[in-house]
């Protein structure tokens, strides 16, 4: 059912009471983020008590967004990367730097906080690592700009542009995928009820026959109702394909691939964290 991965609806494991209103739940969403800015401010008005706040760095971001009704999407993270998924916080405030705090309005990847952290506190590595140091950018120094992000998991990519944004669906890997999960559901059972949850995700992309290709115009269609598909030409189009495909082709060289095999270890760790009961 559709409703039980979000699509039309409050889903199935998250109503309350068969609550039906969506401003409710809307309103418990705004309740959690209310208590976690309240916790932070506790947080901050203890190290200003104890002398420690100027020579802290705060990072404040997301692992992802939330569908609140976009789309006809409720409450789930799963599917196309959109909007309300892939556009998250990212707050940060710099040592001994509180007073004229400035916004920037500019995509950056996830992959740049932590070189950004580490050129923050002048921590330099011997060892390469993905993602740019954007701290001379935040202090003023430098201008740092990040025209395309891109964007992968299991068989859905996407590269985005301020302007423009287009998702890459790999429908032989979704097949796969969703064989190879519906084998591993029946062989667990019970304890592997979680991937379940991933199975019905990838058996309603498999059909609805979402096309290969996905095209927005952010300018123009900012809420992303309107995909151009496969055969959509254009330069931005053109140009969009041609990087998408070099960097799909660059990840697969160097083995980018999900850890989907989990063993029981892993199973732990992510129960300790809340994804699975």
């Amino acid at each position: 059912s559709t409703r039980l991965i979000g699509m039309g609806g409050i889903p199935k494991f998250m109503a309350d009471h068969n609550e039906s209103d969506v401003g409710y739940y809307i309103c418990k969403y705004d309740g959690a983020i209310r208590f976690i800015d309240t916790q932070i401010g506790r947080l901050c008005e203890f190290m200003k008590k104890n002398g420690i706040y100027e020579e802290t760095l705060f990072v404040i971001t997301s692992d992802h967004g939330e569908f609140l009704g976009e789309n006809d999407l409720y409450f789930c993270h799963g599917g196309l990367p959109l909007e309300p998924l892939i556009k998250i916080p990212l707050i940060i405030k710099c040592l001994e730097r509180e007073e004229n705090p400035i916004r920037i309005d500019q995509q950056v990847p996830s992959m740049d906080i932590l070189p950004t952290v580490l050129g923050l506190l002048g921590i330099s590595l011997k060892r390469k690592m993905r993602g740019r140091d954007l701290s001379s950018f935040l202090t003023g120094k430098t201008y740092c700009e990040t025209p395309f992000s891109f964007f992968w998991a299991r068989h859905i990519c996407a590269v985005r542009h301020k302007d423009w944004k287009l998702i890459y669906v790999d429908r032989d890997a979704l097949i796969k995928k969703r064989d190879e999960l519906e084998k591993m559901v029946r062989k667990k059972g019970i304890i592997f009820e979680w991937k379940s949850f991933l199975l019905m995700q990838l058996q309603f992309l498999f059909e609805s026959q979402i096309p290969q290709y996905l095209f927005y115009d952010l300018e123009k269609d900012p809420q992303e109702k309107n995909a151009q598909l496969d055969f959509v030409s254009g330069d931005a189009f053109i140009r969009a394909r041609s990087l998408l495909d070099a960097w799909r082709e660059k990840i697969r060289d160097k083995g980018g691939a999900a850890a989907e095999n989990f063993g029981n270890d892993d199973f732990e760790r992510l129960k300790t964290l809340g994804y699975v009961q």
